[in-house]
Formats: C-alpha cells, sequence, structure tokens
C-alpha cells in the first residue's frame, strides 16, 4: 500500500487547553477535530474523527518551537479500521495582541467618572498588561480605566503589551455630554 500526498488538519477545538508554566500544553481526548487527507494506491481517501488519548505539547514563543506529540487518532465506519499516530514539531510564530477599547454607558452627570475596559485579546493567550493615554488628562494603568471627564472632546489611546514585548494601540475619540 503507498500513501501520498497526505495532510492532516485540525478542523475544530472543542476545548480550550491546559496551559502550564514553561509553555507546556494538554489537550484532553475528543478535544481535536482533525480531517485526514491522502491518496492511498491511488485512491483519494477523507478521514475525519478526534484525537484518542490525552496530547500534550509546547508552545515555546522565546524559542519559535511549537509542538505536540501523542496524537492518536482512530477511525472506523465498518469499512474501513486506520489509526494514525503522529508527533508534529515546528515553528511558532508570535502574534501581538489586539487592542480594544470598550466605553460602558457613561452617567449624565458630570461629577460621575466614565469608566472604559481594555476588551483586548491574545491568540496567543500571553498575559497582556495596558497602558491608557488620555491627552490634557494623563496616564494610567490596568486593564480598566475609571476616570473624570467634564465635558468635552477627548483622546483616549490604550496600549496593550504581551509577556514576549508585543503590543497593539487602539485609539478612541470620545465626546462626553453631560449635565
Amino acid at each position: 500500500m503507498t500513501v501520498a500526498n497526505a495532510s492532516l488538519q485540525v478542523i475544530s477545538v472543542e476545548e480550550a487547553p491546559e496551559i502550564a508554566a514553561g509553555g507546556s500544553i494538554q489537550y484532553s481526548e475528543g478535544a481535536l477535530g482533525i480531517l485526514l487527507r491522502a491518496q492511498v494506491d491511488g485512491t483519494p481517501l477523507i478521514l475525519a474523527g478526534y484525537n484518542s488519548g490525552n496530547v500534550s505539547g509546547l508552545l515555546a514563543p522565546e524559542d519559535d518551537v511549537f509542538s505536540l506529540t501523542g496524537l492518536r487518532f482512530e477511525f472506523d465506519d465498518g469499512v474501513i479500521s486506520a489509526m494514525l499516530e503522529a508527533d508534529v514539531h515546528g515553528h511558532y510564530e508570535v502574534r501581538a495582541p489586539t487592542a480594544e477599547i470598550t466605553l460602558m454607558p457613561p452617567s449624565p452627570i458630570c461629577s460621575d467618572p466614565v469608566t472604559f475596559l481594555a476588551t483586548s485579546w491574545d491568540p496567543d493567550l500571553d498575559i497582556m498588561s495596558h497602558r491608557w493615554w488620555i491627552e490634557d488628562v494623563g496616564t494610567f494603568h490596568g486593564s480598566d480605566l475609571e476616570v473624570a471627564l467634564g465635558p468635552g472632546a477627548y483622546t483616549i489611546v490604550l496600549t496593550t503589551e504581551d509577556s514576549t514585548g508585543s503590543w497593539d494601540t487602539e485609539t478612541l475619540y470620545y465626546t462626553r455630554s453631560c449635565q
């Protein structure tokens, strides 16, 4: 039997992996949905299934490394019975977080503060820190910002940085109308 042009693609992740210190990850049984495409003796073969058993791995952005070990997929439809075991090792691309500001509904009373939330996300699930800057008001730190703002136009800038040093910035132009 000759297998050619084989590709394995993760098509779903049913639950997030457990991530431990040092970048170790673990997926539980059934967490990874896969699609296997191949040519077997010249005949196209497409199999879909979920991982059997636990899968462990490593995400190490600082070393540009990604690996999964213990990948095992079993398939049986009464006609075809197949099992695939594989280890995957590759390069990891560090991705920057995406900064996002969410304005909470402000009070119409000028003496009440305005609340902004950093609703940023990081595709690598890195820990993030947030810096705020409001022109002519000041600089602040934290995932939320509660600040007294009188009526007028404001430029609010949020910079979100992840633990790898990658960052992103969003600017919000906000006009406060209050009594």
